[in-house]
């Protein structure tokens, strides 16, 4: 197991074996409900940013507190890339290429 981030309230994120997950104290693990993602920071709303592998490289994304998957178009050309962070306005950075 591995541990991304955890923010002001006490909720963590990380993963396990090939899963990513999201812990709360009222909630407990809840498993991103993708497949080959893992998250990379989470920011004091519960907003997590992540990655999603593909067959062809690799797509960033946000999970939101309420559960919700949000990709994030890359630049044009670009072929993959990855969310590295959030802020608590939800805006997110990161990489590609």
């Amino acid at each position: 197991m591995g541990l991304a981030g955890i923010n002001n309230r006490g909720e963590v994120i990380g993963y396990l074996e090939a899963y990513a997950f999201r812990w709360t104290r009222s909630g407990g693990f809840v498993q991103v409900p993708i497949a080959d993602g893992f998250l990379t920071a989470i920011n004091a709303n519960g907003d997590a940013s992540g990655v999603i592998a593909d067959g062809f490289g690799s797509k960033p994304f946000v999970w939101t507190a309420s559960g919700e998957i949000r990709t994030i178009k890359l630049p044009a050309g670009a072929t993959s890339g990855g969310a590295v962070d959030i802020n608590d306005n939800g805006q997110v950075t990161g990489t590609f290429r």
